[in-house]
């Protein structure tokens, strides 16, 4: 049998000291960087890019415990109040297939929908995580500004937008989405060096 988690991991497990989000599985919105993975922000353009290192939220979630299971689906460069892009294809709502599930976090919303993750993170600008929150029946909202970790909208591009939130949503608001939102939303000055 393989072995499923890092030693850093077995260890806080097993010592009785569990971190806030331990083996929780988080899946992670397209535009943010996971170490070595893909990362596009739903754009051509990037279709070839692999982050260098985890973007600042992700960090976070990742020391917390979480576990990366997915990439959610975004429109492209996260500008849109739908979810699809020439690289990707639309997001359908959960709820009913004929519409999309909103934008820009609106595969992060619908995979929480359908149950196929315990937590996911989304980023708003101007509605990005509260369009499709409400479009498919979950929790998200926008904390206010400063309070959140911001990097590059893209991990390892200098492009930045420093209104934006970086922040989980969940199916309710019970945990694990006040954990997660501690996690990740602990103040992060704006000129912080980020990847």
């Amino acid at each position: 049998m393989r072995r499923c988690r890092p030693r850093a991991e077995e260890t806080a497990y097993g010592s009785g000291e569990p971190r806030p989000l331990e083996e929780l599985l988080v899946a992670i919105k397209e535009d943010k960087g996971v170490v070595g993975k893909p990362t596009t922000a739903g754009s051509a353009l990037f279709k070839d890019n692999v982050a260098g290192g985890d973007a600042l939220p992700v960090g976070r979630i990742r020391a917390a415990g979480g576990i990366f299971h997915a990439r959610t689906n975004i429109c492209e460069m996260g500008t849109a109040g739908i979810t699809g892009s020439k690289l990707h294809p639309p997001t359908a709502n959960p709820w009913n297939r004929d519409y999309n599930s909103g934008g820009s976090s609106g595969g992060a919303a619908a995979s929480l929908a359908l149950g196929t993750t315990t937590l996911a993170n989304g980023s708003d600008y101007c509605g990005s995580i509260r369009i499709p929150a409400a479009s498919c029946g979950v929790v998200g909202y926008k904390p206010p500004r400063g309070r959140n970790a911001v990097s590059p909208i893209l991990t390892g591009t200098t492009m930045t937008a420093p209104w934006r939130a970086a922040l989980p949503i969940a199916r309710s608001c019970k945990m694990p989405c006040p954990a997660s939102t501690r996690m990740t939303c602990s103040p992060c000055p704006i000129r912080t060096p980020c990847r």
